[in-house]
C-alpha cells in the first residue's frame, strides 16, 4: 500500500511540474540548458 502510495505521489508531482513548466518555459529552458551544460 505504501509503494502505491508512493507511486501515486510521484505522478502527480511530475505532473505538477511538467504543468509549472509549460506555464514557465523561459525558466523551463534555461533549466534544461544548464543541465544539460552541467552533465555534458
Amino acid at each position: 500500500m505504501g509503494k502505491l502510495l508512493a507511486t501515486i505521489a510521484g505522478v502527480v508531482v511530475l505532473v505538477a511540474i511538467a504543468t509549472w513548466l509549460l506555464h514557465n518555459q523561459g525558466i523551463a529552458r534555461m533549466v534544461l540548458a544548464s543541465s544539460h551544460w552541467v552533465s555534458s
